[in-house]
């Protein structure tokens, strides 16, 4: 795409996030309530303070209610010699044998006695147990601890409860004087200083000291970082989110290797690097894949800088191996079709059938010139199947008695020349390989991507590919032996295209109804 049609996109794209995460108005109206809420929350024993996205101004589909509740009767100092008052406890961070990001709490003073019974003895001093602080605020409401949250049954509600530190940490100091392109502000640095730290039950997982580690939370500095965004960086940070949850994510095997919180930071530190300047809705899409491609080389590198405090690696021992090297073939076939990798997102389903993309003559090939360009790809880390999604074209030509057609698909080829929908394809061989190597959830994965593919008419031509697709999903289905659902599929089939000659389907139908009788 040239630069204005790629400007042009990026403001339709714009308008149509802001009818997804809201519009600047509604962001704002949002926080207003949240800041009422909180106030009104609060009482002589705790602060509340809404989290998360909603916290942050942005009504995002499948997001849970995040809440933070600092404990006012505990505090947390560097100083251990400031007066003590005889109604509050008192810990000392002592950051000795813990990782960059977190800290142990050495007690120094509490008149309280149940807060004896969450310490543990090391060498003649009492340390805060962050895994025995958690269990005491579980209730039938919140039973389950998930991370250092109470979490409800359904996933909806997540609670932390967390203690305060009034001044700014010491790892973070280099943080006020960073130089940056005018963001954050001076102004905004002293307001988040002012607030201090907090400290939430989590330690390092594995960690010989994990039951005593609290991990240092920025998160109410981050949150009004955000308030300091433009709607443009705020609609940015939607379209990561949605990035990762509807297409990275959906993926099995990369369920759980990023969270929205990389991604935050992520935005954070390319906020800094560049000019506010910068952040306007024609530069949406421009700015979206500064990020995506900041998140590849992070993932390269095994290397995600905690935003405060840069020693603090957020990827230290967690994305490595063999599941690294499948989440980077996931993030590279993704930014091969470059900003358009979000049209994979449900949510964006209406915005993919409108966008106007730049003009291209149509793509035939026949499938032995496709497979020459494949093995002269080769060397690239990537399978020849993920391979087959470099390839911009609106069609695959079978030809009758061609050695390169999948046995699963002969009598489809047997006496008629087929186009198949590239994409079609693409997801038909991945679930055919995994199916043959007997990858049962990557099949299952893969069998979801083709499903949705044909289902959300993601660049299938009308009307031939879109019954052919719809027999290959039917023959997908039968072949991992969920017959319902390809007798459903083989169903659609023909509801497009009734002739026998044109459509295998109902052969196909026949013989599995003729197999049970």
């Amino acid at each position: 795409m040239t630069e204005s049609a790629t400007q042009n996109a990026s403001v339709d794209l714009y308008q149509y996030l802001c009818s997804i995460a809201g519009t600047e108005e509604h962001v704002k109206t949002i926080r207003f309530m949240n800041t009422i809420r909180d106030n009104l929350s609060s009482d002589t024993n705790f602060v509340e303070i809404t989290s998360g996205s909603f916290g942050e101004g942005l009504e995002m589909q499948g997001s849970d209610f995040d809440l933070m509740k600092i404990i006012k009767s505990i505090e947390i100092c560097e100083n251990p010699n400031i007066p003590f008052f005889s109604d509050k406890t008192y810990f000392a961070i002592d950051r000795d044998d813990t990782q960059p990001g977190f800290t142990q709490l050495r007690l120094l003073y509490s008149n309280d006695e149940a807060i004896f019974d969450l310490c543990i003895e090391r060498q003649r001093e009492l340390f805060f147990s962050s895994s025995a602080f958690k269990p005491q605020f579980s209730s039938n409401i919140l039973p389950i601890v998930h991370g250092p949250c109470l979490s409800d049954k359904q996933g909806l509600f997540d609670l932390a409860l967390c203690c305060h530190s009034k001044s700014w940490i010491t790892p973070a100091t280099q943080w006020i004087t960073r130089s940056n392109n005018s963001w954050p502000d001076e102004v905004v640095k002293q307001y988040i200083v002012e607030h201090g730290t907090l400290f939430v039950p989590i330690g390092v997982k594995g960690s010989t000291n994990e039951e005593v580690e609290w991990r240092i939370s920025f998160s109410v500095g981050e949150k009004f970082l955000i308030y300091t965004f433009t709607h443009t960086q705020i609609l940015c940070y939607a379209l990561l989110k949605i990035l990762l949850k509807d297409v990275i994510q959906m993926k099995l095997e990369c369920e759980e290797l990023l969270c929205s919180y990389f991604m935050k930071t992520i935005l954070f530190w390319i906020s800094e690097e560049y000019p506010p300047s910068v952040w306007r809705p024609e530069n949406l899409i421009c700015n979206f894949m500064r990020c995506f491609r900041r998140l590849i080389y992070c993932v390269e590198n095994s290397v995600c800088p905690h935003y405060f405090i840069p020693d603090n690696n957020l990827f230290e021992n967690k994305i490595k191996g063999r599941e690294k090297q499948i989440l980077l073939n996931r993030l590279y076939v993704l930014n091969s079709c470059n900003w358009q990798c979000v049209l994979f997102s449900h949510q964006l389903s209406h915005f993919r059938r409108e966008v106007l993309l730049s003009p291209i003559e149509p793509t035939f090939l026949h499938i032995y010139e496709i497979e020459k360009f494949l093995f002269s790809m080769i060397n690239v880390k990537m399978t020849i199947v993920q391979l087959w999604k470099f390839l911009l074209l609106d069609c695959v030509i079978f030809y009758p008695n061609s050695t390169l057609i999948p046995h699963e698909l002969q009598i489809e080829v047997m006496s008629n020349i087929r186009r198949i929908p590239p994409l079609v394809y693409a997801h038909f061989l991945l679930v055919l390989c995994h199916h043959r190597l007997n990858n049962v959830h990557l099949c299952r994965d893969s069998l979801q991507d083709l499903n949705l593919t044909i289902e959300e008419n993601y660049l299938i031509p009308q009307p031939m590919g879109k019954f052919f697709s719809y027999e290959i999903l039917g023959i997908a289905f039968q072949l991992t032996g969920d017959i319902e659902s390809a007798k459903s599929a083989f169903i659609q089939s023909i509801a497009l295209e009734p002739n026998t000659a044109k459509n295998n389907s109902l052969w196909r139908l026949s013989s599995m109804c003729s197999r049970f009788l």
